[in-house]
């Protein structure tokens, strides 16, 4: 049994399902033609599809959370909120159930939100350079490093071992 010939809005449809990333098995499905026909669709417009990827790919490496900039503005916002929260005080309600059944409110310290905003601070340093997280040792210009030993002796003392 041959599958139903395709119309050529059905091709598109196909095609655009194929981009989308769709299974092959619930396209065929949906348009009542065989695996094997989308696998055909597939084929034909792989070198496109890779194009659109590059191209989104090469998109998403210049633009949006790429970008230092954008980060920290994410960050500030987040520490923005932070900082509001603990301009009301550092200290919540926290709300217990005592032994006889009844709620009672507690004062909380907020040690999350204090933990949240010190990540941001910390991250917002790293973003801009101020936070270096590698430490580079290295001699004169580059170099090896070199370093000389010399000791004393002590006054009466003539073997340098005993004095280690």
């Amino acid at each position: 049994m041959t599958a139903p010939k395709l119309s050529a809005p059905q091709r598109d449809a196909i095609k655009a399902r194929i981009a989308a990333g769709d299974h092959y098995a619930d396209i065929a499905a949906a348009y009542g033609c065989t695996i094997a026909n989308v696998k055909y669709y597939g084929r034909k417009l792989q070198p496109e599809i890779a194009a659109a990827k590059a191209a989104r790919q090469a998109v998403a490496i210049h633009t949006g959370l790429s970008e230092a900039d954008a980060r920290v503005a994410q960050l500030e916002w987040l520490n923005g909120i932070l900082h509001a929260d603990l301009a009301q005080g550092v200290y919540g309600v926290d709300v217990k159930l005592s032994a006889s059944g009844k709620t009672v409110e507690v004062p909380a310290f907020k040690s999350q939100q204090v933990a949240q905003l010190r990540g941001t601070l910390d991250d917002i340093a790293k973003e801009r350079g101020g936070r270096k997280t590698v430490a580079e040792v290295t001699g004169k210009d580059g170099g090896a490093i070199t370093f000389t030993l010399s000791f004393d002796r002590i006054a009466g003392d003539t073997d340098p071992d005993d004095q280690l």
